[in-house]
């Protein structure tokens, strides 16, 4: 990946991304107090953001006009 690829990165749209992120798992926390559910929701949804953004970071440094080429 060139550095003019690097450039275009939107820093600002990962900081919305993750106060989202962390709202709604505040938001998740606070409210299963109140449920009758023994399952802990607030781990598993930390957990699946961070294959969410573990996925969407290897997608983003993958090439994909050299994969187009071949």
């Amino acid at each position: 990946m060139n550095n003019q690829n690097k450039a275009q990165f939107d820093y600002f749209l990962l900081l919305i991304i993750l106060l989202l992120m962390i709202i709604s798992t505040i938001t998740i926390q606070s409210s299963q107090k109140f449920l009758p559910y023994s399952a802990n929701f607030t781990v598993q949804q930390v957990i699946r953001f961070i294959v969410g953004l573990v996925m969407s970071s290897v997608i983003y440094y993958f090439d994909f006009e050299q994969i187009k080429r071949m």
